[in-house]
């Protein structure tokens, strides 16, 4: 839910940066922070500079988060972004760091291998979760309450069970969240290099007729590619941030609403009118999907767990510093982040520097098909169903099916009409008063 808004009336987020003010009666918000991207220009020129700053900006960054007296850790995937803190801990750590990681039976959505190199390297007292789909099942409805919202990402829920199993031996963990929005890791960002030029060679009727149909008829498999050729149709910004993280189109919220959807459902937070388009889309992320989705999830699903996640890369001085890169210090690396992978390519394997970008996914899609099948019929196609009564009945059940025959994978869409359905069950909303906020009954 993009703040201040939330599902709840008169309940609103204070938003990221600002502090609020109670005095008679009366709340005043006043703004005490502001991503530097929208102030700072990059004056760094020099690669090799850019590397050293960052290596001691970075180490920094690690070292005063480690200060505690209670027992930490760190949450270790096996990623870039994880294993680079866990180095600059080991450096400072007294005594054996601790390191916690997560994954699944299923090896294509597992990390563990990964993660299990990692600790080795540094020699780590090494704990590993490994959760079955009834774990999954049983965690979610503590997750969406904890949340306070339907649960966006799968992967909330795995956060939330090895915050469970970490909080035996440690109170705080160092976590890895925020990289890929600071150091402009995700392929959009690359991509938005290209944006203008694309724009320019293919006109919208074209793209709009010729390769978004062709696009659409790719199989699953081929997500990333239809994701990439959407959003760099999409001329009006504000829309394509939303494409860029594989969101449903007009057209397929038209097709579940039952009408068209002329607003737009978010905004630039703040916006800036300036600066590269890579620049423009960080910004983008750092002041909206990062406080809204990433780090309320780390902290909400942690802290549920009793446990305090800290971010290095969060750390708004490094955030200074970065802000002083230009693009290609940050992009120039075929697979994002060059600076960071500059900074950690003697202390980390080739295995680990050069893996592809995975991200944390959980595998829904197949276990939609087979152990959660009975859980996602009771959800969405149920006589109990509030879901049904709100949006079309008719295309959730073509969801549903083509799904469940292998005909499609709609494993993101249907995760959110799920999640949507368990909420209104959880919190049970006076829908007569409207949706997305609503009056608790």
């Amino acid at each position: 839910m993009p703040g201040p808004s939330t599902f709840f009336a008169g309940i609103r987020k204070v938003p990221p940066g600002c502090l609020g003010i109670w005095r008679e009666g009366q709340l005043e918000l006043r703004r005490y922070f502001t991503p530097p991207f929208a102030e700072t220009a990059p004056d760094v020129t020099d690669f090799g500079e850019a590397v050293r700053l960052f290596e001691a900006g970075f180490d920094e960054a690690v070292r005063i988060r480690m200060r505690s007296d209670a027992p930490f850790g760190a949450f270790l995937s096996g990623g870039l972004d994880s294993s680079a803190v866990v180095a600059a801990m080991a450096r400072h750590a007294r005594g054996r760091l601790k390191t916690f990681s997560v994954g699944f039976a299923e090896a294509a959505y597992s990390e563990l291998d990964h993660a299990r190199t990692v600790a080795e390297l540094f020699d780590t007292d090494h704990a590993e979760c490994v959760i079955t789909p009834e774990d999954f099942l049983a965690a979610w409805p503590d997750a969406l309450a904890h949340r306070g919202a339907p649960v966006t990402e799968t992967s909330d829920i795995p956060i939330l069970l090895l915050a469970r199993a970490a909080s035996a031996s440690v109170k705080m963990v160092l976590t890895g969240e925020g990289s890929d929005e600071l150091l402009a890791g995700y392929p959009k960002h690359r991509a938005e290099r290209w944006l203008a030029l694309y724009q320019s060679l293919v006109p919208g009727v074209v793209h709009d007729r010729v390769v978004h149909p062709a696009v659409g008829a790719m199989p699953y498999g081929a997500r990333r590619v239809k994701v990439l050729a959407n959003a760099l149709g999409e001329r009006d910004r504000t829309a394509r941030m939303r494409r860029w993280f594989g969101g449903v189109s007009s057209a397929e919220r038209a097709a579940l609403t039952g009408r068209a959807v002329a607003a737009q459902i978010d905004a630039f937070p703040f916006s800036i009118a300036t600066g590269s388009g890579v620049r423009r889309t960080q910004f983008y992320d750092q002041t909206s999907y990062l406080p809204d989705n990433l780090l309320e999830r780390g902290d909400r699903m942690m802290m549920a767990a009793g446990i305090e996640g800290r971010m290095p890369f969060m750390d708004v001085e490094l955030a200074r510093l970065v802000a002083r890169f230009p693009d290609r210090f940050l992009v120039g690396h075929p697979k994002g982040k060059a600076v960071l992978r500059a900074a950690t390519a003697r202390m980390l394997p080739a295995s680990i520097l050069n893996r592809k970008k995975v991200g944390f996914t959980v595998p829904t899609g197949l276990w939609f098909r087979g152990p959660m099948r009975e859980r996602l019929s009771d959800l969405l196609l149920s006589g109990a169903s509030e879901t049904r009564r709100i949006l079309r009945a008719p295309e959730i059940d073509r969801l549903v099916a083509e799904h469940l025959d292998g005909r499609r994978d709609h494993q993101k869409v249907l995760w959110s009409l799920a999640n949507l359905e368990l909420f209104l069950r959880t919190f049970r909303p006076d829908l007569g008063a409207g949706l997305p906020e609503t009056r608790v009954a």
